[in-house]
């Protein structure tokens, strides 16, 4: 089970934001043993400029603080950005000599449609699920995901735009 970072607070940290996601992760966590797996739980995320520490150490901290034993919880704590979580959290799993297929990807709700797709591209046999979202934040953070598929998927927004506005365009004509 992979989760990764949502930025910190003072003094390292979690955020209301990043709590939600470690919860809903403990709870897909605690899942997977009372079924009989025995999953790895990784925890990614850097170490932004503002950040007294690297998000996957604060993550850790936490989870260590809710009853995780500490030799249970992999930390990936350089990368920057969705890409690189997964990526990177691939690697250290094959270091490790460890499979978790298929992976359990936790994010924000808001983030689930953009992560799959992530996985998608690099191949992982994963599976992401949503923590909640504030109510106050949703709307921006959905709008910022959208906004961000929409420029994932350029081209093809860009041509079928093009296809809607000639559709238009002949219709017109035609009256």
């Amino acid at each position: 089970m992979l989760l990764w970072d949502a930025g910190l607070g003072s003094g390292g940290t979690v955020t209301p934001l990043l709590e939600s996601r470690l919860n809903r992760a403990l709870d897909v966590y605690n899942a997977e043993v009372a079924s009989g797996h025995r999953p790895a739980l990784v925890v990614s995320g850097g170490q932004g400029s503002d950040e007294e520490t690297a998000e996957a150490t604060a993550m850790k901290k936490y989870l260590i603080g809710k009853g995780v034993a500490e030799k249970l919880i992999l930390a990936e704590a350089r990368s920057r950005n969705t890409r690189e979580n997964l990526t990177m959290t691939r690697d250290l799993l094959e270091s490790s000599d460890l499979r978790s297929e298929p992976m359990i990807v936790v994010t924000s709700n808001f983030h689930v449609l953009r992560t799959a797709a992530f996985t998608r591209d690099l191949g992982l046999d994963a599976h992401v699920t949503g923590a909640d979202t504030a109510r106050f934040y949703a709307p921006t953070a959905f709008l910022r995901e959208f906004v961000a598929i929409l420029h994932r998927y350029r081209k093809p927004n860009i041509a079928l735009l093009v296809g809607i506005a000639s559709i238009v365009v002949i219709l017109q004509h035609v009256n």
